[in-house]
């Protein structure tokens, strides 16, 4: 008579499952980890899939990676998740437009284009809106990425009135 075999359960080898991971970007996400098994009846097959779970922007979403070990007698699962949650703003680059005030008369140079960085958007670049109040000019640049995470930068700038000299008056001649 001949005695059955006995086989351990098969198992994922607990130091080789990857680790649930949050990241800022997309183009973090790490390639397939290739978890190990040990046990089973025969040669193991491991296989992956990815199912992702849409948030509010490119860079903010859920992947649920799924890694099934196949060894002819049993089928064994470890799931692994990955969040993508860009919480970054954007950062301007080189020197900002600060405040200033001028004399009225004075021409006032056009804002220029300024340029930003993202972590995830990589550099772009930031036209300013303008707005006038009284006798001040406000530049506003805006920079914003595609989770709406966003710095502004706001130059204003002042036009200070030249005095009027007073006119003489002509003389009068009393009688």
């Amino acid at each position: 008579k001949k005695k059955p075999e006995i086989h351990s359960a098969l198992t994922f080898v607990e130091n080789s499952k990857p680790k649930n991971i949050t990241v800022q970007c997309a183009n973090e996400i790490p390639a397939p980890a290739h978890p190990t098994t040990e046990g089973g009846c025969g040669v193991v097959t491991i296989t992956y899939t990815d199912e992702k779970i849409e948030g509010a922007c490119t860079n903010s979403f859920t992947i649920q990676r799924v890694f099934k070990a196949y060894d002819g007698c049993e089928t064994i699962t470890y799931q692994q998740t990955i969040v993508v949650n860009d919480t970054q703003k954007p950062t301007f680059v080189g020197n900002l437009p600060q405040d200033a005030t001028i004399d009225e008369g004075t021409k006032i140079l056009l804002a220029p284009t300024l340029t930003a960085t993202d972590n995830c958007k990589g550099t772009f670049r930031v036209v300013p809106t303008k707005e006038e109040l009284g006798n001040r000019i406000i530049y506003t640049w805006v920079a914003k990425d595609d989770c709406a995470n966003e710095s502004v930068h706001k130059q204003t700038i002042t036009v200070r009135p030249i005095a009027k000299k007073p006119q003489q008056e002509p003389e009068k001649n009393i009688v």
